[in-house]
């Protein structure tokens, strides 16, 4: 019967138990990112995606890209964020992750571009408080390069 779980690194592993373990690891994660402690975020959804689990891995990878801006580690945030779309093409929230990062890189154009496939995919988060902030601040970062 092992031989069902086999493959990748987690051989003779259940993947439905990987998959409830990143889960919960994913939801510790988000109280201590709600707590400010990032470090601590950072360390379980990186256990998370050691895991290997069969779903919900581009939201871990999210996840942690968002943690990692808060750190400052800002091409750990967009080499997570670009996991998440290579895992899935049409998460609009990576497209904002990836915009996020190229902001705080103070690489604009590539930020704009990230918000605007964002917009593509899903154009309800043009109404969200969150993403006219992002806006209002590549406008602000835009406007303050074109005086130098």
């Amino acid at each position: 019967m092992a031989s069902l779980f086999a493959g990748g690194d987690n051989y003779g592993q259940d993947p439905t138990k990987n998959s409830l373990d990143a889960l919960a690891l994913r939801k510790r994660a988000d109280i201590e990112f709600e707590k400010r402690n990032f470090v601590e975020g950072e360390l379980l959804l990186s256990q998370a995606i050691d895991l290997k689990s069969f779903g919900g891995m581009h939201v871990t990878f999210k996840c942690r890209s968002l943690v990692r801006l808060e750190l400052g580690n800002y091409s750990g945030a967009l080499n997570d964020a670009t996991e998440a779309l290579a895992l899935a093409p049409r998460y609009s929230e990576a497209y904002i992750c990836v915009g996020n990062a190229f902001l705080a890189l103070d690489k604009f154009d590539l930020a704009e571009q990230s918000y605007l496939a964002a917009l593509d995919i899903d154009p309800s988060i043009r109404h969200c408080k969150s993403f006219k902030v992002r806006i209002a601040m590549l406008k602000e970062k835009l406007a303050a390069a074109n005086r130098t």
